[in-house]
């Protein structure tokens, strides 16, 4: 088997985690607990923090965050990609995978910047995680309500139009943007990527 790319994406959200092995829930299916290291190349599936938007996050990357070569990461990916626990996906044409996926927001939102009301805030407790722009909050807080991601940014667009701030290239501009930004925002655990009409 071959992975999808150039891009991978981690679907589903850990909810029990032991010294030797983890439960991932994926949309509505929870696959039985995988062991240590297969959770350590999921977990890193999810991105890291500061990643740059619309640069595919990719085996290489799992490998290195992971602490394996890659050989032994792609192996265990092909399994989480039979799992439908990992996806491919091309930041510069995110459109396919799209109409697969839905996002669901885990951390806070916490309003706009006083300094730029056009940057919305994003934390957990009294940490702050993030700091995105209208359009990306605006994604991270309405997504779950469509039927799929790429219904979703759609929408947003026409929002933005709505508003007299279009965005470049429209829905498609917003998912490449909402897309590209995923291994940032997933790794700082704002929002998990669902199977779509699973949430």
């Amino acid at each position: 088997m071959s992975l999808p790319g150039p891009g991978l994406l981690a679907l589903g959200w850990c909810y029990e985690l032991w010294p030797d092995r983890a439960a991932v829930l994926v949309g509505r299916r929870l696959p039985e607990p995988w062991d240590a290291r297969t959770h350590r190349v999921w977990a890193a599936t999810r991105g890291a923090p500061g990643w740059p938007v619309g640069q595919p996050w990719t085996p290489a990357d799992v490998a290195r965050t992971a602490g394996l070569d890659e050989a032994e990461a792609v192996a265990v990916l092909e399994r989480l990609v039979e799992q439908g626990a990992v996806v491919g996906v091309d930041p510069a044409d995110p459109r396919p995978v799209a109409g697969t996926l839905t996002l669901l927001p885990l951390a806070e939102g916490w309003g706009t910047d006083p300094a730029d009301p056009a940057v919305h805030r994003y934390g957990l407790g009294d940490v702050e995680l993030a700091r995105v722009p209208w359009v990306l909050h605006n994604v991270l807080a309405l997504a779950h309500r469509w039927p799929d991601l790429g219904a979703a940014c759609d929408a947003v667009a026409g929002f933005a139009r709505d508003a007299g701030t279009p965005v470049d290239g429209d829905g498609d501009g917003v998912l490449r943007l909402a897309v590209g930004s995923l291994p940032a925002l997933s790794a700082l655990g704002l929002v998990c990527l669902q199977p779509a009409g699973e949430v």
